[in-house]
């Protein structure tokens, strides 16, 4: 129990260290430099122990993986969220949003982080698998009344992208990037899940 617990800690560590710099092949000009490439040289190691090795597999299979995006040199600068609108035969069209944590109070946001996670690892091209099962998703956490099911639903991804920290909002921005034509028999079976 004792190395699982060990592995676990080593595994945790190696996950959360930063990103190397982006100016890791510039040429050192002063030691303020050189001290900077040899700590991104460590970084660029820790990437490739983080990224090519099974221990990726062990994080990612099991949930335990964790970004250091909130604390790095360059923090994550996009707030982003997702929507759904799911059209039903009638012509009726409900807006459905994906929890948010900015919406939920204090305690919940501790347990619920794992949405605004999700949010941000949804959208990219190569998650584009995960698409269809996120719709169908969200058209069975909206039921309508009725039980009618859903002819479509269309996910949209909203964000804003803030160049600088505390300066105005910036506007946002709205994506449609998928829409679902619903199989009545696979949405009758999330029931079942």
């Amino acid at each position: 129990m004792q190395c699982l617990v060990l592995f676990h800690l080593f595994a945790i560590f190696i996950w959360t260290w930063p990103q190397p710099s982006a100016n890791l092949n510039r040429e050192p000009v002063t030691m303020a430099d050189r001290a900077q490439r040899a700590r991104d040289q460590l970084l660029a190691a820790n990437n490739r122990l983080r990224y090519e090795s099974p221990l990726r597999y062990y994080l990612q299979v099991t949930g335990f993986w964790q970004y250091w995006d909130m604390f790095a040199p360059n923090p994550a600068n996009t707030d982003s969220w997702l929507t759904a609108e799911i059209e039903y035969a009638d012509g009726e069209v409900v807006k459905a949003e994906y929890p948010r944590i900015q919406h939920m109070p204090i305690p919940e946001k501790y347990v619920n982080e794992r949405y605004r996670k999700f949010t941000e690892r949804l959208h990219p091209i190569d998650q584009s698998y995960k698409w269809a099962q996120f719709a169908y998703r969200m058209a069975y956490l909206h039921p309508r009344a009725d039980k009618a099911v859903p002819v479509r639903v269309r996910l949209y991804k909203h964000f804003r992208i803030y160049a600088v920290a505390f300066k105005n909002e910036p506007k946002v921005q709205d994506e449609q990037f998928f829409e679902l034509v619903v199989d009545p028999n696979t949405y009758r079976t999330w029931g079942s899940k």
